[in-house]
């Protein structure tokens, strides 16, 4: 009987959990700032917490799943890190098929990456130099990519603006995330408009339709249009450049991940007056298991890498993350799927309820995640009290001070005093992270708001006055 008395007191108690979770429990001076938000309080999800005290100081449907959008990239983040450790880092690899002679591979080269999520253009210009300090300046065959430690992903644009950076697909060889800025000006009568494009890729193809108007340059947007061909290796330039206007500059992705390396590496070793004669191809199993390692690269660490994608809310790098997380747990190749299941995995060891959730690529980019506040705070705290907290926390944007926070958050009251995450899509706004009140305690918070347009307005506003109220604790 004892037992049995015991089962029905734990059972009752968590039925009367479940029972009152969505019973607002809010204090009266953040209950008359969510009034005044002009946000219905049922599109709105919110837990505040005191870590010091490990107790509940407000909270508002926190167990209502929604669309966190770019919130949901913390739990990647902690999640490689605990997995992985700080210290990880990616490598890539070039290796050989053929003997060099006199500084010329008679043969192919093959680019073997291994999914570092920054490997950017400043890292592939020290590869290549990296090969001429080793004797290797020009190749007499083709260029193999072995992108196999991921699985191949066809996706389709959140907006379907394949040009756009945010819907860049993973590949175990990106580089550059492959980015193009294309730098619009008249010409010097000022009668046509001239794109130069950097970086300066020979197998990128640009039609330029652009129009000079004599309108004045107003505001961040002329009317100008780009529309590329399926393999984003042509793009077209149309509309209409005001003459006034200079240095405008439009930040794009274009080719096929295999196409852009291929491209960049070209111009890089030709800037180091070197070359190569062959075209970009597929590497197969059997070349790269018969070639021979010539040099590695090996990236920054994770923790400089959660820091970059945190911060600035890099898409690409996060679901990069997600596929290395696949890779590494549940073996090669990585996917989003192996990620996914990895990451449930290792949140279901930490005793967290992931019920309803569902965090798609990792990025938030994504209509189909869903999370509850319950749930974030809940890893937010685990976080908090990990060995780990410092690299973690320092991944956070400082409000107003860096990252994508550092125009917003500018009230002098809160300076230094709150390291947040936040996310934005269409009809989604959130945040969350740690503030330190005034009292000396540190509070976690997650917020998420669904509602018509929120993102625009009264989300950011909403944001500001809720961090602000939890400095004053």
């Amino acid at each position: 009987m004892p037992y049995l008395s015991i089962f029905l007191a734990i059972t009752l108690t968590a039925f009367s959990n479940l029972l009152f979770a969505e019973k607002p429990d809010l204090p009266k001076s953040l209950s008359e700032i969510i009034d005044k938000s002009n946000i219905p309080k049922d599109a709105i999800s919110l837990v505040i917490y005191s870590i010091d005290n490990q107790e509940q100081i407000a909270a508002l449907n926190p167990t209502t799943n929604r669309i966190p959008a770019s919130l949901v990239k913390i739990i990647p983040t902690w999640v490689a890190l605990e997995t992985l450790g700080p210290s990880y880092s990616w490598k890539t690899e070039i290796r050989t098929l053929g003997n060099i002679e006199n500084g010329v591979l008679n043969g192919d080269l093959i680019f073997k990456g291994l999914g570092d999520p920054f490997l950017v253009i400043e890292d592939l210009w020290h590869i290549v130099q990296a090969l001429s300090r080793k004797g290797l300046h020009h190749i007499h065959g083709n260029f193999l990519i072995d992108s196999s430690h991921f699985s191949p992903i066809s996706s389709t644009p959140i907006d379907g603006d394949p040009l756009r950076l945010y819907n860049v697909s993973p590949s175990a060889t990106m580089v550059n995330f492959k980015w193009i800025d294309l730098i619009i000006n008249p010409n010097s009568d000022g009668t046509k408009a001239q794109v130069n494009i950097y970086p300066n890729l020979d197998n990128l193809n640009l039609v330029n339709k652009l129009k000079i108007s004599s309108k004045p340059c107003r505001g961040n947007h002329p009317r100008i249009q780009l529309e590329s061909s399926d393999d984003l290796g042509t793009i077209t330039i149309s509309g209409k450049l005001p003459r006034a206007c200079r240095n405008y500059t439009l930040s794009r992705t274009a080719l096929s991940s295999d196409a852009y390396l291929y491209g960049l590496f070209k111009k890089l070793l030709s800037d180091n007056r070197g070359d190569i004669t062959g075209v970009h191809l597929k590497a197969t199993p059997l070349q790269t298991l018969e070639s021979k390692l010539f040099y590695t690269w090996n990236s920054k660490p994770l923790v400089e890498i959660v820091t970059k994608l945190n911060k600035w809310s890099n898409n690409l790098m996060a679901r990069s993350l997600v596929y290395s997380i696949g890779a590494e747990l549940m073996g090669a190749p990585g996917s989003r799927e192996k990620g996914v299941k990895a990451i449930k995995q290792f949140l279901t060891q930490q005793g967290l309820d992931l019920t309803g959730m569902h965090i798609d690529n990792g990025s938030g980019l994504s209509r189909s995640s869903r999370i509850s506040t319950n749930l974030l705070n809940g890893i937010l705290n685990r976080a908090w009290r990990s060995p780990l907290m410092p690299e973690f926390a320092s991944s956070l944007s400082i409000a107003g001070k860096d990252g994508t926070t550092r125009r917003r958050f500018l009230n002098p009251t809160i300076e230094n005093k709150v390291r947040i995450k936040t996310g934005t899509l269409n009809d989604v706004s959130s945040a969350g992270g740690y503030v330190f009140g005034q009292s000396g305690e540190v509070f976690s918070f997650a917020l998420i708001t669904n509602y018509p347009r929120v993102e625009r307005v009264l989300g950011p506003k909403f944001q500001e006055a809720l961090v602000e109220w939890i400095t004053r604790l």
